[in-house]
């Protein structure tokens, strides 16, 4: 689905509190999905309606497999 959509994935142990660095860091990867947000959590974050909507459609695209 990902690369249908002309999408690549990155593996990085991102910053938060993403249960998927536990993971990460067992050598497991996992899928963390963005939203494209810039400055998260502080009084300048930015959404990217772009974004936005391919993750939207990479969810929908999730749904719709077999």
């Amino acid at each position: 689905i990902v690369k249908k959509m002309g999408l690549v994935p990155n593996f990085v142990k991102g910053g938060g509190v993403s249960d998927g660095n536990v993971f990460f860091d067992k050598g497991i990867r996992t899928i963390n999905l963005g939203d494209g947000t810039k400055f998260a959590h502080t009084n300048h974050e930015e959404a990217s309606i772009s974004e936005m909507i391919k993750l939207t459609n990479l969810v929908l695209s999730f749904s719709k497999s077999e």
